[in-house]
């Protein structure tokens, strides 16, 4: 019958069946009897074709019966990793010359789409792949909304908020400029009206020349470090704003030791995860000041509070008695008009925090 295969698993059978012929016959019995898949032998092969030629033959034979037993029982994945092991320990210098092609190989590119979206691609050294997984996973667990429902998110959305967390926090952290490097912050090129969310208003421009929505400045220019540089009907630049979200070190503190994380109901997100949300907006003339901040993790804060939708969204406010957040429900939540206070958390004296 036909066999349907993409280019590169015919490529792989196709250098499979190769090795298979000229140096593993043991391999190619247990394929032929149905003991292996197609799979299993690949890996087989190019285990014993990496290693040096240097070796005994029956160092390379046992080995490929080694690798046959576990095929028997493993999937590819696993078979690999069993794989390696046994390359390391006939091998010992063959695990850092595959390192060392592996960060030769291994970058990633950006590619944009025609509507603005983008695509990004990587091959990654195992180094590199352990230290982006290392810190995205932590920040992508799901997080429950204030009713406790589930995270609708997939897990890949949750991956890239997790690496978007991740970029924008350095980018917070470059506030001063160096000598060597120029501080990293997004150019955002736009109109008064679209900052000032006006019906009709056109999209900004990206400074790389993407284009985002009225609804996404004013995400950026509420949390993100940027320059907003104001055009008129023609173009003209009519002015070159200061960078949003100037929230000083003073600020940000009195802001931890208030909040102590995101202030949204129910949430229990660490402050190294969380931005200053401005309760009334930057754009609308809103006070960059203790009054006027809250604490929201990048969930909260783009899901709920700059909701795209609903057009009842989330409100909060800072109570005067208290000075600190309160959030509003919308009405579909079922409890709106029932202002929900932050999750307590115990004040930084406390003999409870330790």
């Amino acid at each position: 019958g036909t066999v349907l295969m993409s280019p590169s698993e015919a490529g792989r059978a196709v250098r499979t069946a190769s090795a298979l012929r000229s140096s593993c016959p043991a391999t190619a019995q247990a394929l032929a009897d149905g003991v292996i898949g197609l799979g299993q032998a690949h890996v087989v092969t190019t285990v014993l074709e990496r290693l040096p030629s240097a070796l005994p033959d029956d160092v390379r034979r046992d080995g490929e019966l080694l690798l046959l037993e576990h095929a028997a029982v493993l999937n590819p994945a696993d078979l690999g990793r069993a794989g390696r092991h046994f390359a390391s320990r006939v091998d010992p210098q063959g695990l850092a010359r595959d390192e060392a092609e592996q960060r030769e190989r291994s970058g990633i590119t950006f590619a944009s789409t025609v509507f603005g979206a983008g695509f990004v691609r990587g091959d990654l050294d195992v180094e590199s792949l352990a230290q982006i997984q290392a810190a995205i996973e932590p920040l992508s667990a799901p997080v429950p909304d204030a009713d406790g429902h589930h995270d609708g998110r997939t897990a890949a959305r949750r991956r890239l908020d997790a690496l978007v967390t991740i970029a924008r926090h350095w980018t917070d952290c470059q506030t001063q400029p160096d000598s060597r490097r120029p501080s990293a912050h997004l150019t955002v090129v736009t109109t008064a009206a679209t900052m000032a969310a006006r019906s009709g208003a056109s999209a900004s421009a990206l400074d790389w020349g993407g284009l985002i929505s009225v609804e996404a400045t004013r995400r950026l220019a509420c949390d993100a470090t940027i320059t907003t540089v104001t055009t008129g009907a023609l173009g003209q630049v009519l002015d070159v704003g200061r960078r949003t979200r100037v929230v000083t070190a003073a600020i940000w503190a009195a802001l931890v030791v208030r909040d102590q994380g995101c202030a949204f109901p129910g949430c229990d997100a660490p402050t190294s995860r969380c931005d200053a949300h401005h309760v009334i907006h930057w754009a609308d003339g809103g006070a960059t000041s203790l009054a006027n901040l809250a604490l929201v993790c990048r969930y909260h804060h783009h899901r709920v509070l700059h909701d795209r939708d609903h057009d009842d969204r989330w409100s909060v406010r800072i109570d005067r008695p208290t000075g600190r957040p309160v959030f509003t429900p919308p009405a579909w939540t079922g409890r709106r008009g029932v202002p929900l206070p932050p999750l307590w958390r115990p004040p930084p004296d406390d003999p409870a925090v330790g």
